[in-house]
């Protein structure tokens, strides 16, 4: 069986193809809705999928993604709020939540069944997720991610540069752009360490999972033990896959 997980977000489209449980391939590609079609027709190279799993943060026009169903055995899955998940959903407003956001709970979830875990995707935005160890998806936080918070600094002020993100083991600023990479690279490891902490103060354990494009450079500047895990979103998609095609949910 082969399973086709597309996970489109506001600039970047991400592809994975899955051998029954397996990650085969993936890829990541920019696009516009125009080009969408073709450049999942051009990952799949003609290879037939048994299930097709979309899940994308955009309103895609009518027909963008029609050319592919040619290569789906079923009727493709487009995830939306009402969506059946392997996780009992806590959060008030379902129909708020971000796609990705869900996805990365189950995706943690699926990897580490039966625990507690702060599931933290650190993109564009870094999410902060809350998955308790009997399958309930509490909620999270969403606040700004590193490159924002970077250039939030130089866009709404007239005289701070834009700086790269580094970790300086001199925690006081010695210079201007020193004080703003310290500023902001020590208050994203404090705030992850505390909630690490607020955590700790809530439940017996807990696991720290990582991810996101920034998940390398954080897990090498915060303390407490972070498993960082690549491609957990469409892991997490993939799961949200199988369950509706085993529960009979799937659109045939």
């Amino acid at each position: 069986m082969k399973y086709l997980v597309i996970d489109i977000g506001n600039s970047l489209a991400k592809f994975a193809m899955f051998e029954h449980s397996v990650l085969m391939e993936t890829n990541v590609a920019t696009y516009s809705d125009t080009t969408i079609n073709d450049i999942i027709i051009s990952f799949l190279s003609n290879c037939k999928v048994n299930y097709c799993i979309v899940s994308s943060v955009t309103n895609l026009s009518s027909g963008s993604l029609d050319g592919i169903q040619q290569f789906v055995e079923h009727k493709i899955m487009y995830l939306n709020h009402l969506t059946k998940i392997p996780l009992t959903n806590l959060y008030k407003t379902p129909e708020t939540l971000g796609f990705d956001r869900i996805a990365a709970a189950v995706g943690a979830n699926y990897l580490y069944p039966n625990e507690n875990l702060l599931v933290i995707d650190a993109g564009t935005a870094i999410t902060y997720e809350f998955v308790n160890s009997k399958a309930h998806y509490l909620g999270g936080n969403i606040a700004p991610g590193l490159q924002m918070r970077l250039k939030s600094l130089n866009y709404f002020t007239q005289k701070l540069p834009l700086v790269q993100a580094q970790f300086n083991p001199d925690w006081i600023g010695s210079s201007t752009e020193s004080a703003i990479v310290n500023g902001v690279i020590y208050g994203l490891k404090f705030e992850i360490e505390s909630y690490y902490q607020m955590c700790l103060n809530t439940f017996e354990n807990i696991r720290i999972i990582l991810t996101g494009g920034d998940a390398i450079f954080l897990r090498s500047i915060v303390k407490n033990p972070i498993f960082a895990v690549q491609n957990l979103v469409l892991i997490g998609l993939k799961r949200i896959l199988d369950y509706n095609v085993s529960e009979k949910n799937f659109p045939l």
